[in-house]
């Protein structure tokens, strides 16, 4: 069985992340503010879809706010490229469709769920991870 992280581990890369990206500061929407706080809670706590799905939202928040634009998430990531950057832009877009797999999941089977748990566990936690990483190099 796989350790996942610990919470105290969790903070600690919240943390270092925040202070990696964030110099100078970032000019927020007081939404974008009240959406970071439930992804920081998901996060700590360990849970990782939650985490994922409330990323999403933050991000997508953020890019309508920047843009100020009422477009997909996908064509906000598009819009946004002259600013992102491309390789920015193709992550945003692979966690984009990450996310809309566990979202849009009409197509999900239990056996996977019950066969592959832990290795289903496994890969939300590095998703969670990798997304707080985007969220804040975003920011």
């Amino acid at each position: 069985m796989v350790e996942m992280k610990r919470q105290d581990e969790r903070i600690q890369f919240f943390f270092e992340e925040s202070e990696r990206f964030i110099m100078s500061g970032a000019a927020l929407t007081e939404w974008s503010v009240f959406i970071s706080e439930s992804v920081y809670t998901a996060f700590v706590n360990g849970a990782d879809l939650s985490t994922i799905i409330t990323t999403g939202v933050c991000i997508e928040a953020y890019l309508r706010a920047e843009l100020n634009s009422n477009q997909k998430f996908s064509e906000l990531i598009d819009q946004g490229k002259c600013f992102l950057g491309a390789d920015l832009c193709e992550r945003l877009h692979h966690f984009r469709k990450y996310r809309n797999s566990w979202v849009h999941c009409d197509s999900r089977n239990d056996t996977k769920i019950l066969d592959c748990r832990e290795s289903i566990e496994i890969e939300l936690e590095e998703l969670s991870f990798k997304s707080i990483t985007l969220l804040f190099e975003l920011f």
